[in-house]
């Protein structure tokens, strides 16, 4: 009697211990980098999209962003971001989406900064829904700037005649 209600018991705890764990979901989502060969005559510009399948919980939009920052797969694909890049904030309100980086992003100046914001907006756009980005980095300037606010439905790619 005794051991059947101890494996009673255990079975009561396994499923509520399952239960109780972190939940993760399979997402499709597109990944922003730059064309390692700089061959302005392509369809999608400089700038193209990865696509990713990820693992990850629901959500967590963090996590997404620390795995995005690692670069991309492809050898097609650069990382704008300086090596030692690292995510510390992302915030959102009603309004738009906040990612605060690392100090080493400051790094980036000029056209540098901007291929690596567009990255960033049109990324965070793709995860979040998000138009309005705001980027800053950690204790200091970009490019003389506090702050880098970018909308993504203002970002041109390509100018193609039809």
């Amino acid at each position: 009697m005794i051991n059947k209600l101890r494996i009673v018991i255990l079975v009561v705890l396994c499923v509520i211990l399952v239960g109780c764990g972190a939940k993760t979901a399979s997402i499709n989502t597109d990944f922003y980098f730059i064309q390692s060969k700089e061959d302005y005559f392509l369809d999608q510009g400089s700038i193209c999209a990865e696509k990713r399948s990820l693992a990850v919980e629901p959500h967590n939009i963090e996590s997404i962003l620390q795995t995005y920052l690692k670069g991309p797969k492809s050898s097609d694909l650069t990382t704008p971001f300086p090596e030692e890049t690292a995510l510390i904030r992302f915030s959102t309100d009603q309004a738009s989406a906040q990612i605060v980086l690392s100090e080493s992003f400051s790094k980036l100046t000029g056209i540098d900064l901007t291929l690596a914001c567009t990255c960033i907006c049109l990324t965070v756009h793709e995860l979040t829904g998000y138009s309005n980005v705001i980027i800053s980095a950690q204790n200091t300037l970009l490019d003389g700037r506090k702050t880098i606010d970018m909308n993504a439905n203002d970002i041109i790619l390509q100018d193609k005649l039809n």
